[in-house]
């Protein structure tokens, strides 16, 4: 997980960390990034995808 989450991109991978990790909710992470609550929530929509494609990537790579 760790070596998928450092082949996202920065925002992505701000996002996820935030969010998933830190626990922070929608309204602040909206905050800190000064962005609408509606873009992090697509943002991080996007983040998920891009860290299971990694996953995905990553495993297909290792012979899973």
């Amino acid at each position: 997980m760790h070596a998928a989450l450092g082949r996202l991109s920065e925002l992505s991978r701000e996002v996820i960390l935030m969010k998933d990790i830190q626990g922070l909710e929608l309204k602040e992470i909206a905050a800190i990034l000064g962005v609408p609550i509606g873009t992090v929530k697509s943002r991080s929509n996007r983040a998920r995808l891009e860290l299971a494609r990694e996953i995905q990537a990553m495993q297909a790579g290792a012979g899973a």
